[in-house]
C-alpha cells in the first residue's frame, strides 16, 4: 500500500519527501489524541457543573486548577504544528473554520481565566462549552465539506451534542474511580447517558462519510477490509455494552475510564483511516499540503525538539500530580 502510494506520486517509498510528511502527521494525530483523551475530561468536567451540588463543584475545580497548565498546552501544540508542516491545508479550511476554532480558542482562554485567582464555577463551564461546540462544528464543518448553516443544521447539531457528551463520559468516568454512594450513582447515570450521545455521534459521522463519499464506502465495504471493519464496531459495540454495565452499577473502578479512552481512540482512527491519505477529502492529500522538502525538513527538526520537550513535560507534570494524589488520598 505504501509503495502504491509513493509511486502515484513519483516518489520511493524511502524518499524524505514522501516519508517526512506521514512522519508530521503521526505526531499530530498524538497531539489530537493527547487534546482529546486528556484535556477532554477538564472540558466535560466543565459541562457536568449543573449535575453537581456546589460542595462538588468546588472540589472539582480545586482538583482541575493543578491539571489545566499541563491541559492547555495540547491545543497549542497541535495549532502550532499543524499550521507550520501543513499551511495549504489551513489555508484552504480556514473560511469555513474560523468561527469552530474561534470557539475552541476561545473555550481554552475563559477556562484559564476561570481557574487563574478564585475559580469561577460558571466561567469554566462556559468556557468548557465553547470548546465542546467548537469540537462538534469542527468534525460537521470539515467531514460534510460546509460552512456552518442551514443546509446541514441536524448533521452539525448531532455531533455538537455527541462530541458534549463524549467529553461528559470521561470526565464522569475519571470522578467515577474515586467517587461512592449517590455521587457515583448520579454519575453512573450521567456517564451511560452521555455514553449513548457519543454512540449515535459516531454512527451519524460513519454514515455521513460512507454515504457522502463512494472512496471511503469503498474502503470500509470491501471484501479486503470488511473483516477489519466488522471486527472494529464490533470491538466498539462491546466496549459500550461493557461500560454502560460498569457504570450503571456505581462501583468505582479505572475500567470506565478505559473504555472510554478506548472509544474515542478507536473513533479517531477510523475516521482518520476513512479519509486518509487527503487532510481535506477527496482535494489536499498530507503531501500537497505539506511544505516543500527543504523548508518541511527544518519544521520537523524544530518539531522533533518541541514536541519531544513538550510531551517530557506533559508526563512530569502529569505523573507528579497523581503522585500528589496518591499521597493525599492515604493522608
Amino acid at each position: 500500500m505504501i509503495a502504491s502510494w509513493s509511486a502515484s506520486m513519483g516518489l520511493l517509498a524511502g524518499d524524505p519527501a514522501f516519508w517526512l510528511p506521514l512522519v508530521l502527521m503521526l505526531v499530530v494525530c498524538v497531539l489530537l489524541l493527547g487534546l482529546l483523551l486528556i484535556d477532554g475530561i477538564a472540558l466535560g468536567a466543565g459541562l457536568m457543573l449543573p449535575w453537581l451540588v456546589p460542595a462538588e463543584r468546588a472540589a472539582l475545580l480545586g482538583r482541575l486548577m493543578r491539571w489545566q497548565p499541563a491541559n492547555e498546552r495540547w491545543l497549542l501544540l497541535l495549532l502550532v504544528l499543524t499550521m507550520a508542516a501543513f499551511p495549504l491545508a489551513w489555508s484552504a479550511t480556514i473560511g469555513k473554520l474560523y468561527l469552530p476554532m474561534l470557539l475552541l480558542v476561545a473555550g481554552a482562554l475563559v477556562r484559564h481565566l476561570a481557574l487563574r485567582d478564585a475559580p469561577s464555577p460558571w466561567l469554566f463551564g462556559l468556557g468548557s462549552l465553547f470548546g465542546a461546540i467548537g469540537f462538534g462544528s469542527v468534525l460537521s464543518v470539515h467531514f460534510s465539506g460546509q460552512g456552518l448553516g442551514l443546509t446541514y443544521l441536524a448533521f452539525q447539531l448531532l455531533l455538537v451534542f455527541s462530541m458534549m457528551g463524549a467529553f461528559v463520559l470521561l470526565a464522569a468516568a475519571w470522578l467515577f474511580i474515586s467517587s461512592t454512594g449517590a455521587l457515583a450513582v448520579r454519575l453512573g447515570s450521567l456517564g451511560a447517558g452521555a455514553a449513548r450521545w457519543t454512540a449515535a455521534g459516531m454512527v451519524a459521522l460513519s454514515l455521513i462519510l460512507a454515504m457522502a463519499n463512494p472512496a471511503v464506502f469503498y474502503r470500509w465495504t470491501h471484501e479486503h477490509n470488511l473483516q477489519l471493519a466488522g471486527l472494529w464496531w464490533l470491538v466498539m459495540l462491546a466496549a459500550f455494552v461493557w461500560l454502560d454495565r460498569l457504570l450503571r452499577r456505581a462501583q468505582p473502578t479505572r475500567t470506565a475510564l478505559l473504555l472510554a479512552w478506548l472509544l474515542l481512540v478507536l473513533m479517531v482512527g477510523g475516521v482518520l483511516y476513512s479519509i486518509f491519505p487527503f487532510l481535506i477529502l477527496d482535494e489536499v492529500t498530507i503531501w500537497d499540503a505539506a511544505l516543500p522538502l527543504e523548508p518541511l525538513s527544518w519544521v520537523a527538526i524544530s518539531a522533533a525538539v518541541m514536541v519531544a520537550v513538550a510531551l517530557v513535560a506533559q508526563a512530569w507534570d502529569y505523573r507528579d500530580l497523581l503522585a500528589r494524589q496518591a499521597v493525599l488520598g492515604q493522608q
